[in-house]
């Protein structure tokens, strides 16, 4: 499990012609579908309704922990955004515990769980604080699949259909395995190496995983090794006072979910060149006794601290 920081020393619902105030609320189902393999999906809904009926729509939304529909389970409900607008705009914000996409972020400038305005007809959706992006890389063992899939080594065929059909049974079998993980959202394939068909690919969760699911996800992939590097798994703090005076002190703090266990600091500089961070002059590894926490508590910081902080 690699978590990153850096530090520099800088659906819609039928609408209503009402003449009072509406509300939107985004909420994000989770289904189990039951199929020839389960597999678990994230979708984002909007209902829409009159203002006076929202604490009856809530209570009721709170009430519901499991609906059958055909060949799946809405195992869970999670109101993630409130909205109330006219025919002009609508004001938005993130319900607790949710922040908004990074499309909203980066299209409208409302980042974080801020206050949000938009025009009517624009989906405004917030997301959980604890989604999970994995980068992970799967090597195939299985002597076969080397020249079974050898065109996916071809990028000047991705426009084919022979191309386009195995890059498919590819993205299948790894879909069957990470779809087992509650909060699965998307998958998609970045690119093939040669070398018993190893791909590399990327993972998006709308919540969080323990390092156990991922055990349990790689060993469903048989004659399969995998490597995968999480962001959002573990939460770091890091001085708000940014950039950080040379001279001065800091401390980062890395908070996974579970304990880890022995784990190792590491500092990627600009040259790009990584070193493994051990007490010494100017920094002090340790451990929170209190809490699963470690931390890098840096004093009297020089120059020679820039750079991207990992914590393995």
């Amino acid at each position: 499990m690699t978590a990153l920081c850096s530090i520099h020393p800088e659906i819609n619902g039928t609408k209503m012609k009402l003449s009072k105030a509406i509300i939107l609320l985004f909420l994000a189902l989770i289904f189990k579908v039951a199929l020839a393999v389960n597999y678990m999906k994230v979708y984002m809904v909007e209902l829409e309704f009159e203002k006076s009926v929202y604490p009856n729509i809530t209570e009721l939304l709170g009430k519901q922990k499991e609906i059958n529909v055909t060949l799946s389970t809405v195992t869970e409900i999670t109101m993630t955004t409130d909205c109330t607008y006219n025919e002009m705009k609508k004001n938005c914000s993130c319900r607790s515990g949710h922040t908004w996409s990074e499309d909203i972020c980066k299209n409208h400038a409302c980042c974080k769980d801020g206050p949000c305005t938009l025009i009517p007809g624009e989906t405004a959706v917030c997301l959980s604080e604890n989604r999970v992006s994995i980068n992970g890389t799967t090597t195939f063992k299985n002597s076969t699949f080397d020249s079974y899939y050898s065109i996916l080594y071809d990028e000047t065929k991705k426009d084919t259909q022979i191309y386009k059909n195995k890059s498919q049974e590819v993205t299948t079998k790894l879909v069957e395995a990470f779809s087992q993980l509650k909060y699965f959202d998307s998958l998609t394939i970045n690119s093939y190496s040669i070398g018993s068909l190893i791909v590399n690919y990327t993972v998006q969760l709308l919540g969080t995983v323990t390092s156990k699911n991922l055990e349990e996800v790689i060993n469903l992939i048989p004659l399969t090794e995998s490597k995968l590097i999480t962001t959002g798994i573990v939460t770091i703090t890091v001085p708000d006072n940014q950039p950080i005076d040379i001279g001065s002190t800091a401390i980062i703090n890395c908070t996974p979910p579970e304990d880890l266990g022995k784990v190792t600091w590491l500092l990627t500089g600009g040259d790009n060149k990584t070193t493994p961070i051990t007490t010494g002059i100017e920094a002090n590894v340790g451990k929170d006794n209190n809490t699963i926490s470690d931390n890098v508590a840096l004093s009297n910081i020089s120059e020679s601290w820039k750079g991207m902080f990992l914590h393995i």
